[in-house]
């Protein structure tokens, strides 16, 4: 096998002739999503591109197929009230990204009206990097403008060999410049989407299907046998873990006791039980959390697998379940131990299917039936124990 060529000695026919076999690939293996329509939607390009950001795509095409049913226009998704929003979004994490992408369509909507069809304008808007901005000018109008994600990055340093630690400025820097050389200028938005999808597809962080891939006489990674040993990236500190105890109370009239979350900081907006954070050791619900009309029995907690995984930090959630006799009540102070939290309000089944809460507590629903009975508790890692919550 003869030595590929390095960068500096490609010249334009080499790269040409690198765009049109990365293309071919891309006509012939890539996949058919939703948001790839023709013509391409530039709403559309752009509510994917942010569900795409530290989410798999097998995750996202539901998601975007509801939310674009739900809100399928700029329009749409500017006058819809925010807990519409979050509430389309739920179970697909980052809520900070619904909330920009809301906050964005409103700013857009006052301005101008449509999306900027340049990188440099769609820059001044809040919520959109440069990422973003390069993906939806090249994708969506066809602007020669290089996009660089973990894939990309990926199959350039393997491309080029390049041992080169990435969490340098002057190492990321390079790898712009040299994706803004690979581009097609006639075809911008093919050649990002073939190249994200390369290494989506191929160009995997473990085990790459070299033998597939377009390049594979042109890597100099794959001739050095170090593929998969790159791109070099800085160990991360593991996160923190916290334990968080979720006290589900519901009264003689079927209603749940759910407190909003401050619209800042993890999962900011959303609705969830009464929390706290003082970990395993708590018996009983913290009494600042009921109405003065004397205490509520508790059961037994049920235990299992983490109810759901945070990004950061990781949390595990223990419920208790807690039934009141009487009927339950807004609370008229903020409880002490819910400083990031409003005051509880008691909702209706109904209500609550509607609000915008964490996937682990939109599972929750106030039921009769016994908790455990389906396959997706019993997934869920939940022990069965006959309490008025069920899984959804």
């Amino acid at each position: 096998m003869n030595t590929p060529l390095a960068p500096h000695d490609w010249h334009p026919n080499t790269l040409r002739a690198m765009r049109h076999e990365l293309l071919t690939w891309f006509e012939k293996y890539g996949r058919q999503l939703p948001w790839r329509t023709k013509p391409r939607d530039p709403y559309a390009v752009w509510v994917s591109e942010i569900m795409l950001q530290q989410t798999r795509v097998a995750t996202v095409v539901p998601y975007f197929e509801r939310f674009m049913h739900r809100f399928p226009t700029l329009e749409a998704l500017a006058c819809a009230p925010v807990d519409d929003v979050l509430s389309a979004w739920s179970g697909l994490g980052y809520y900070r990204r619904a909330r920009a992408l809301h906050a964005t369509a409103r700013q857009v909507m006052q301005q101008q009206g449509r999306l900027p069809s340049d990188h440099a304008h769609l820059l001044r808007l809040s919520g959109i990097g440069y990422y973003t901005a390069a993906a939806i000018a090249s994708i969506a109008f066809d602007i020669p403008v290089a996009v660089v994600d973990g894939n990309v990055i990926r199959v350039l340093t393997r491309l080029t060999n390049d041992a080169s630690s990435m969490d340098s400025t002057t190492a990321r820097n390079d790898i712009h410049q040299l994706a803004n050389r690979l581009i097609d200028p006639k075809r911008p938005g093919a050649y990002n989407e073939a190249i994200m999808e390369l290494g989506a597809l191929l160009c995997t962080p473990r085990t790459p299907s070299c033998a597939h891939c377009p390049w594979r006489k042109r890597c100099l990674g794959l001739h050095a046998q170090t593929a998969d040993q790159l791109p070099v990236l800085a160990k991360r500190k593991p996160s923190a873990l916290l334990a968080l105890e979720a006290f589900v109370i519901t009264d003689n009239q079927q209603r749940v006791l759910l407190c909003r979350r401050h619209p800042r900081g993890l999962y900011g907006g959303l609705w969830e039980p009464p929390m706290s954070a003082e970990g395993p050791q708590v018996s009983a619900p913290p009494t600042a959390f009921f109405p003065p009309r004397g205490p509520i029995p508790t059961m037994p907690p049920w235990q299992g697998q983490p109810a759901h995984q945070l990004p950061n930090p990781l949390s595990t959630k223990q419920f208790y379940h807690c039934p009141a006799t009487q009927s339950i009540r807004p609370l008229a102070t903020k409880p002490s131990r819910q400083r990031r939290n409003a005051r509880p309000e008691p909702v209706t089944r109904a209500k609550s299917i509607y609000l915008s809460c964490p996937a682990s507590i939109k599972r929750l629903r106030v039921s009769t039936h016994r908790f455990g009975a389906s396959s997706s508790t019993r997934r869920a890692g939940y022990s069965p124990i006959t309490v008025r919550i069920s899984c959804k």
